[in-house]
């Protein structure tokens, strides 16, 4: 017989971080205070709506706690995507431009909206977060972000349609669509 032994610092830290996430959860469950720097709170309760599937595995606060935990980060990732636009709307001055801000404003929403499900349900994944966020980092200092968020904007689209397999959006995908090197053979 086998016995795994635990220990018990790990076991601390593990309930703790649940009870965390079931506290912050619970604090989203009121709609009333939801931050001012994120999208309407109504889009993503129609998002969680618009999804049975997830609804039976997935409690609103805890989907609402997900949405807010990728656009202001947490304690695993401490940098959220209201940082990531922050960052490519200041470094390229693009924030007069509203059509471009609406657009990364668009891709934000359908990230969150979707990340945010279940893990089993969801059809975008933590790898794809992490890929995505690296490649507008990467894609700003090539000056290649217009395209970038254009082309993670149709592949969600794609996805979500069945048209392509997450599987497919990797990073041979991205460095041949947008002539970049993303992580140099790593």
């Amino acid at each position: 017989m086998t016995y795994f032994y635990i220990n018990s610092s790990f076991c601390r830290l593990l309930c703790l971080l649940q009870f965390a996430v079931l506290i912050s959860a619970c604090s989203v469950n009121n709609l009333e205070d939801w931050p001012q720097d994120l999208p309407k709170v109504e889009r993503f309760v129609a998002a969680y709506d618009a999804d049975p599937v997830n609804q039976q595995s997935q409690e609103l606060g805890v989907y609402l706690y997900w949405v807010t935990a990728f656009y202001q980060g947490n304690i695993a990732y401490p940098t959220g995507w209201n940082d990531v636009e922050r960052i490519i709307l200041e470094e390229t001055g693009d924030k007069e431009d509203e059509d471009f801000s609406e657009k990364l404003l668009d891709v934000g929403i359908s990230i969150a909206s979707e990340w945010s499900k279940d893990n089993p349900i969801r059809k975008i994944d933590n790898r794809m977060l992490s890929m995505w966020a690296s490649i507008l980092q990467i894609a700003l200092a090539d000056e290649k972000h217009r395209q970038a968020v254009d082309l993670i904007a149709e592949d969600i689209d794609a996805l979500f349609s069945g048209d392509v397999d997450a599987a497919n959006l990797n990073d041979a995908h991205y460095e041949s669509q947008l002539g970049l090197e993303l992580f140099g053979g790593f």
